[in-house]
């Protein structure tokens, strides 16, 4: 019975290991497509151990089967028969052989001692073939533990380092009884089954050599990912905001100026090529720490992303008589031939810099709506007018980041939330690397370059300064004029004097007190009589052998074919050119009229015909110390044109009679206030009386607010009142002696703060009254009409012979009306006013004034308010005009 349960034994076994480890490796094979590590490393581990436990316990039992040679059959066993034909019964082994004699019984045992040899042989092959199946697989086993441990070399992970502390937990508590798998059903069908449960032989450790090595989980760590698509970017430059930051910024602010000195522009280039270069760097390096990404990769590791620009494109204009030899011209240029793209726009004024803006903004949101053309736009430039474009930009889906200099840009750029994904990238910070050192030759010539540009002499320069100075009403001039002026002298070229001043001589105020001290002098102002705090401006004036040094100057200059050419077209009224415009003097005006003591030639007014005083005589009067403004005035009261030039204006004034009439106006500074307070006196009388002797504070306000002046200019007199009296409550308080003032105005009202105004000594006026004599309709009509007529005249008089609808029903509003026996008006509790009663007489100031066509004059574009400017357009009011 042993004999029979080892022979199934050795049968079966084997077969039973083969298709273990198939199964084994089956489950390998599902447990690499299995996503989780610690999953994948329990299933191989048991199933490695297992394989072992079983190819040991196999190689055990086979020796066992060896050594006590089970492979031999019975000696007594003549027939090679089943074992199922032999039955355990009561049968003699002899009993079938007992008719046999002795010689055949012994053939008959040699014959089945071969067979069963035979036998033998056989089944000691076929376990060998099984071994060497065994030993395969074992080796299969072997070599994906070995590609395991090669894929898990690098630093594990805090999540594989405690993976690997929960297996170990695992394999030191887990027994290896309790990790073997059950038999398979029907594994073991024939007797001995209970030898073969029987483990008491097997050993419990599982037999590692040397060179299998337990596996450790694999994970995707960022080394071993595939390479990644960059990101693509596009670079918008805004060019004219670029120019100026490199430029033309102020020295103090400008960063470059305080690296590398003065005239960076002759020793330096910029490496266009490299600011690209600089732009990814700082975005590549920004992408860990400020992008949101799942890659789980740290901010120091060396594998990023990488950014490519895959087009820089530059927006700008400039006008096209700009000199191409300028740094302007050169800059794109330069940008050009580095493979940026220029959009060029031709500037004719200050409107096409708006015009370059939309452009960026626009080709920025053209390609964040195109796929796949970008996904990070990058603005270059300090403006905030950009940021609805970015925000847009953003809600495409694209990044946005930007590059920009610390002293021109914008706060809201780099403080405001939701508009960029990056932090700002500061050129200043990269100057080393923007701006390349030129050799000694080429620095040379391009300093000789500018010197040879033209119009650089110091003769040329000079001679433009001094005769702006000498045709100035004062004897010195301020700064800011003169820049002005020299800015819109253009040269051959498309420069401007101002702009060659700058470049080849280091500025204004350097050229006048190093290259030419002996001609001009240079004087800063008090401190304390300037209006404003930052006002860098200063006095300058000429010196009285100025002249000659131009003569000898002359001498010693070479002058080119440009300037010969500049010189034969210049003038000296060349003031009166450019965009400058009429008041060329204005801030060298406005300084001295601040500046105590007034000089009386350049503050004189104009006093009008109608409100004229007692004055003093001159002898002459220089019209070229009064503003533009003054001389209209002038012209519009002697009727004559008012349009043109200052100096037009001048000769106009003075052929036409102008020294007498306005000698005749003329006073001095000792009768200035009195003529003041005697003008503002009058005023209020004839507004008085005109409102029956009485009138309210706020009424009178608003007809000194509708009246000029006393100079003539465009102050009211009402402002000039409060410039000098505080308001009208003071001025009638120092003019107690002709005005009296009640409370009986506020008529009870705790907010009224108005009060009524007498005056103290009644003036009889020819008024009709009630007492007078009754008037029929039509001497009513009459009377008004003369009334409302005198009215009008007097406002337009005093307005300069020319004011506009609107401001005249102002002024009759202002004004009450005549009184009628029997009007409707009459019964009022309100005080009646000449407006209502020429609107109730005539309907309109329009058809009054249609009906006055020989003294007054309906202007409908163009007409000037009195102050002198253009009213705005309207389609109520109009201008009227006093013919006679």
């Amino acid at each position: 019975m042993r004999r029979r349960g080892l022979k199934k034994y050795v049968t079966c076994v084997p077969l039973t290991v083969i298709s273990y480890l198939f199964f084994s490796l089956s489950t390998l094979e599902t447990a690499h497509s299995f996503s989780t590590t610690c999953r994948y490393d329990t299933i191989h581990r048991f199933y490695t151990r297992d394989i072992l436990q079983l190819g040991a316990s196999y190689s055990q039992f086979d020796l066992k089967l060896g050594a006590q040679s089970f492979f031999h059959e019975d000696s007594t066993d003549i027939n090679n028969d089943d074992d199922e034909q032999y039955i355990d019964e009561d049968v003699d082994d002899y009993a079938l052989g007992k008719f046999q004699d002795d010689n055949s019984k012994s053939e008959a045992d040699e014959s089945s001692l071969e067979k069963n040899l035979s036998s033998d042989a056989q089944m000691q092959s076929q376990l060998q073939q099984q071994q060497k199946q065994i030993e395969m697989l074992m080796e299969m086993v072997k070599r994906q533990q070995s590609q395991s441990q090669i894929q898990t070399e690098r630093p594990q992970s805090n999540s594989q380092q405690i993976t690997q502390a929960i297996n170990e937990k695992l394999k030191r508590e887990s027994s290896v009884d309790e990790m073997l798998p059950e038999p398979l059903p029907n594994m073991f069908d024939d007797e001995g089954e209970e030898e073969l449960l029987d483990t008491s032989t097997f050993t419990n450790e599982i037999p590692l050599s040397g060179n299998i090595q337990e596996s450790n989980p694999f994970y995707n760590t960022q080394s071993n990912l595939m390479p990644v698509v960059p990101l693509k970017a596009m670079l918008f430059i805004d060019g004219t905001w670029l120019y100026y930051s490199l430029y033309r910024r102020e020295e103090k602010f400008d960063p470059i100026v305080k690296k590398y000195g003065k005239g960076w522009q002759y020793r330096y280039k910029i490496d266009w090529n490299e600011l690209p270069r600089i732009v990814c760097e700082q975005i590549v390096g920004q992408q860990t720490s400020l992008g949101w990404s799942s890659s789980g990769a740290k901010a120091n590791e060396e594998v990023k992303r990488p950014v490519e620009i895959v087009r820089a494109s530059v927006f700008t204009s400039y006008k096209k008589t700009t000199d191409p030899r300028s740094f302007r011209v050169k800059l794109y240029e330069e940008m050009s031939a580095a493979n940026f793209d220029i959009h060029m726009l031709e500037s004719t004024s200050n409107g096409p810099e708006k015009c370059v803006d939309i452009s960026l903004a626009v080709e920025m949101l053209h390609y964040a709506t195109v796929p796949n053309a970008y996904d990070v736009a990058i603005l270059l430039s300090g403006d905030k007018d950009f940021i609805p474009a970015m925000v847009r930009t953003r809600q495409k889906g694209r990044k946005v980041g930007v590059v920009s200099m610390r002293t021109g840009c914008n706060r809201a750029l780099y403080e405001s939330p939701h508009i960029k994904d990056f932090d700002v990238v500061w050129l200043d910070d990269f100057l080393d690397r923007l701006l390349v050192p030129l050799p000694a030759e080429q620095v040379g010539k391009k300093v000789q370059s500018v010197v040879d540009r033209g119009l650089l002499s110091v003769f040329t320069i000079t001679k433009v300064i001094y005769d702006f100075i000498s045709q100035s009403p004062f004897d010195k001039v301020s700064s800011r004029d003169v820049g002005r002026y020299l800015k819109n002298i253009e040269v051959p070229g498309g420069t401007s004097i101002l702009d060659d001043v700058k470049v080849g001589q280091g500025g204004l105020r350097r050229f006048l007190q190093d290259r030419v001290p002996m001609v001009f002098e240079v004087n800063d102002p008090p401190q304390h009589l300037l209006k404003d705090p930052n006002d860098k401006s200063y006095w300058i004036s000429k010196k009285s052998d100025g002249g000659q040094f131009l003569l000898e100057e002359a001498k010693r200059t070479k002058f080119s074919e440009e300037e010969t050419e500049f010189l034969k077209s210049y003038q000296a009224d060349v003031v009166e050119k450019g965009d400058v415009g009429e008041d060329v003097y204005y801030y060298t005006i406005d300084a001295m009229e601040s500046s105590p003591p007034r000089n009386l030639e350049a503050v004189e007014s104009f006093v009008l015909p109608s409100l004229a005083i007692e004055s003093s005589q001159s002898d002459a009067i220089d019209y070229s110390s009064y503003k533009v403004a003054d001389l209209k005035e002038l012209c519009r009261s002697l009727g004559l044109p008012v349009s043109g030039r200052k100096n037009e204006l001048i000769e106009r004034i003075r052929y036409n009679g102008g020294e007498k009439t306005q000698s005749d106006q003329k006073i001095s500074q000792s009768t200035t206030n009195s003529k003041l307070e005697n003008y503002l006196v009058d005023l209020v009388k004839y507004y008085i009386v005109e409102s029956r002797g009485y009138a309210s504070s706020r009424d009178l306000g608003r007809f000194l607010a509708t009246n000029k002046g006393s100079t003539g200019s465009s102050t009211s007199a009402l402002s000039e009142l409060k410039e000098n009296f505080g308001g009208v409550a003071a001025f009638l308080n120092q003019r107690s002696d002709v005005f009296t003032t009640v409370r009986e105005a506020s008529d009870g009202d705790p907010m009224n703060y108005s009060f009524g105004i007498k005056l103290k000594n009644q003036v009889e006026v020819g008024l009709p009254t009630t007492t007078n004599a009754s008037l029929n309709t039509e001497n009513s009509m009459e009377l008004i009409d003369k009334h409302v007529e005198a009215l009008i005249k007097e406002y337009l008089t005093a307005s300069g012979g020319e004011a506009s609808s609107r401001n005249i029903g102002r002024y009759l509003a202002a004004n009450s009306a005549l009184h009628i026996e029997n009007s409707t008006q009459n019964g009022r509790k309100k005080r009646n006013t000449a407006l209502t009663q020429l609107k109730e007489y005539y309907g309109s100031l329009a058809s009054y004034l249609n009906q006055k066509k020989d003294v007054f004059l309906k202007i409908s574009s163009g007409f000037r308010s009195g102050r002198g400017e253009l009213d705005p357009p309207s389609e109520h009011s109009f201008g009227v005009r006093l013919i006679k």
